[in-house]
């Protein structure tokens, strides 16, 4: 019975032991540098500044006696209780469950009473025997910026800065912070890290400490160098940020006197200034006035334009100037060109010619010293002086002439001789007679016709007679020759297309041309095809022929045998290679090689020449009418060969024997053939039915 009461006796005693421990005070002490009081302050019901008394005690779920005359609610922040009491206050007093009530008397520590807008720390100790809930007591803070580039430091601590935000974990405690950037103003603050739940942020945009130089454009400054306090920041046009102060500006622009202006920039304001530069130059002119226009314009003996003249920018002092333009004297003059000024050069110049009228007649050129001026008469201006005057002519012997050129020329008409005509002698004849004779369109007569003093040189003659076809000629009339020509007219025939042919009164009724593809009558030859081709070229070989790839062995076309390239069993020309059909229209076309052995076997083939050109005539054993053929040759390469003596003319059948041939009338004088290499340049006289 003793020993269990003994037992709960030691158990009450241990219990009120625990419940009667008691808080310790460490010490009371202004806290001079700390002004809390004063930045957070807080006024009593008559509106007097309180006192800050920190308690410090790691305890939560303290208590203070109304007795102690707190204003406001008690703010924990960590560890540390803020309580503001009004002046004049002497003790504190704050309780907890597991504690005895703690009166505290300021007077105890040396300090009578509280003073107004004063902070104080009270540190309390809590028994160790006593367990304490450790609590957080650091905690981020985060800073967002503007400018994004500005500088964060936090108790002289620098932070790094991304895109507008810095971060840094502190301590529970007070920080002074700082944020700067260039040209802005910085700005100083503080913050107090106490939540230990919650990152204390902290926003600050910084307010501008810069304006804007604006500079525009005037004539005068334009490019010109800026400058701020002598140091160059660009050119004009400009318009820059720059901190706010007090600046001196200086624009620097060659051949200008400085401008200087002393401005102050203001935060977020534009100060312009327009500045205007005083030259130090001026200007040559020399105005298009009378007898100047054109003129050569030498400024100091240096060629540097003509009238109408203006210079570039000079410098001030004295030039001189001197104008030269051809047939006038030269003049020169000193001008003085002034800052900001024109100087104006207005001396006329002194003609040195002669205006004056050569003339001869109508056909005549007029040349003087070697230069062609015009035909049949000239006026203009000659320097003075000498000349040699002459008037030209085709196949006319020049004249020619010195004249002298003064003063006195002016408006003189100078006559010259005309050239003399060269001549020879023209006897001219038709059969049949009485034929009208144009020489160079100019028409002379009828035939028989003779011209004994006849200007040498090339003509082209035209025979025309009623019932006859028109017959032109070239020819050439050298000095002293007594030319003869003597023409056989050809009687009109019918035409299809445009184009005489003949009815030699074949079987077939084929008609045939009287001249070739190309000519315009009879004896001329016309142009030269090869096989299948409708237009002419310069060289005529396997390697030009349209239907090969550049090798005789290769046809493309009109080909019967494998070994001469692709097999197509063409034989006769389609119409659009036939060269007739091509250049005449019309029903015209090349005649087949049939055809062609119909005009042997139904004509008779004589060698003959026909106004100076060799050939066959042809002549229809049936009506006598007849054509010629002539002898014009072949071209192969670049050449023409055999003309005068040889004759090809092409059918539009191929030599199926041989197929890099195909069927013609080729001859001499002594024979006819009947085949050709296909890339030959030969003859072709059209048929039509």
């Amino acid at each position: 019975m003793n020993i269990r009461f003994s037992t709960l006796l030691l158990s009450l005693l241990f219990l009120a032991n625990v419940s009667a421990q008691e808080l310790l005070v460490d010490n009371f002490t202004e806290q001079v540098s700390d002004l809390s009081a004063r930045t957070e302050k807080r006024n009593d019901i008559n509106d007097t500044p309180c006192a800050l008394v920190k308690i410090e005690l790691p305890l939560q779920g303290v208590q203070f006696d109304q007795r102690s005359q707190v204003i406001g609610n008690v703010e924990y922040k960590v560890n540390t209780y803020w309580a503001y009491l009004p002046a004049g206050s002497k003790h504190l007093t704050l309780s907890h469950p597991q504690f005895h009530t703690l009166d505290v008397y300021f007077g105890d520590y040396g300090i009578s009473s509280l003073q107004s807008l004063t902070t104080y720390v009270l540190k309390v100790t809590v028994p160790a025997s006593v367990p304490i809930k450790k609590q957080n007591t650091q905690q981020y803070v985060i800073f967002h910026v503007s400018p994004k580039n500005a500088i964060v430091e936090v108790d002289g601590q620098q932070l790094t800065v991304t895109d507008g935000m810095a971060t840094v974990r502190k301590p529970f405690g007070t920080y002074t912070y700082t944020i700067t950037a260039d040209r802005y103003h910085a700005y100083t603050g503080n913050i107090i890290v106490n939540d230990p739940v919650n990152r204390h942020e902290v926003k600050v945009a910084l307010k501008s400490a810069a304006g804007r130089l604006s500079i525009p454009t005037t004539e005068s400054a334009k490019g010109g160098a800026v400058y701020l306090n002598n140091q160059k920041v660009g050119t004009v046009p400009l318009s820059q940020v720059v901190a706010s102060g007090i600046y001196n500006v200086k624009i620097v622009q060659p051949m200008y006197a400085a401008f200087e202006q002393t401005v102050t920039i203001t935060d977020d304001q534009t100060t312009t200034i327009t500045p205007i530069l005083k030259p130090l130059f001026g200007y040559v002119e020399v105005p298009e006035e009378g007898n100047l226009k054109g003129g050569k314009v030498y400024v100091n003996n240096k060629e540097v334009g003509t009238v109408p003249y203006k210079s570039e920018k000079l410098a001030e002092g004295n030039y001189v100037i001197r104008v030269v333009r051809e047939k006038y004297a030269p003049v020169e003059q000193t001008l003085f060109v002034g800052n900001g000024k024109s100087a104006v050069f207005r001396t006329q110049l002194t003609a040195t010619f002669s205006r004056v009228v050569l003339t001869t007649d109508k056909e005549s050129e007029i040349w003087v010293n070697d230069v062609k001026k015009g035909v049949g008469t000239w006026s203009g201006e000659l320097t003075y002086g000498a000349y040699l005057v002459e008037c030209k002519r085709p196949n006319h012997r020049p004249t020619s002439k010195e004249i002298t050129i003064s003063a006195n020329s002016e408006c003189a008409t100078i006559r010259l001789e005309s050239p003399i005509p060269i001549t020879g002698t023209l006897d001219v004849t038709t059969t049949p007679l009485d034929a009208d004779i144009y020489i160079d369109g100019v028409y002379k007569g009828k035939t028989p016709l003779f011209l004994p003093d006849f200007l040498i040189g090339k003509h082209t003659i035209s025979f025309t007679k009623d019932g006859y076809a028109e017959h032109k000629v070239d020819i050439f009339l050298a000095e002293g020759d007594d030319k003869q020509i003597s023409i056989a007219l050809t009687k009109f025939t019918s035409q299809h297309n445009g184009h005489e042919y003949v009815d030699l009164g074949l079987p077939s009724g084929l008609k045939w041309a009287t001249c070739n593809v190309g000519a315009t009558n009879p004896e001329e030859y016309g142009n030269y095809y090869a096989w299948g081709e409708t237009e002419t070229k310069s060289t005529y070989n396997w390697r030009t022929y349209k239907w090969c790839n550049g090798s005789r062995d290769i046809q493309t076309k009109y080909n019967t045998s494998s070994s001469c390239g692709t097999v197509d069993n063409k034989t006769v020309l389609d119409l659009e290679d036939d060269a007739a059909r091509a250049n005449w229209g019309g029903a015209w076309r090349m005649p087949t090689g049939a055809e062609m052995t119909e005009l042997r076997e139904n004509c008779t083939w004589t060698w003959t020449t026909k106004n100076g050109v060799n050939g066959y005539e042809v002549k229809s054993k049936t009506n006598g009418n007849s054509i010629f053929l002539p002898a014009a040759g072949y071209r192969t390469d670049g050449y023409l060969r055999n003309s005068g003596s040889y004759g090809n003319y092409w059918s539009s059948s191929l030599f199926t024997v041989a197929p890099l041939n195909a069927l013609s009338a080729d001859f001499y004088s002594g024979y006819v053939h009947r085949s050709n290499d296909r890339f030959y340049g030969s003859s072709v006289r059209p048929v039509f039915k």
